[in-house]
């Protein structure tokens, strides 16, 4: 799973309405979770290098998440 930042933004997740005696986030202003499928299989030259990532193994598979591309410049978020 990934977080999606909301429409309008991070500082957006402030913004809410009160109605009938409740707050109500505005529209634009919610994070989204987007369900990920791996981009790699078995057998395939993986992981891709990268910096600052987290790992867990599950029985005989590794799955790497996250952290920074060679350059150091592109985040890296899909699961290999």
């Amino acid at each position: 799973w990934e977080c999606r930042a909301p429409t309008n933004g991070w500082p957006a997740v402030c913004q809410v309405n009160y109605l009938k005696h409740r707050y109500v986030p505005k529209l634009g202003s919610v994070p989204t979770w987007e369900k990920l499928s791996c981009g790699k299989i078995a057998g395939e030259d993986v992981p891709t290098n990268r910096s600052n990532h987290a790992m867990v193994t599950c029985g005989e598979h590794i799955l790497v998440f996250g952290g920074w591309s060679i350059d150091n410049m592109t985040p890296l978020s899909h699961c290999e």
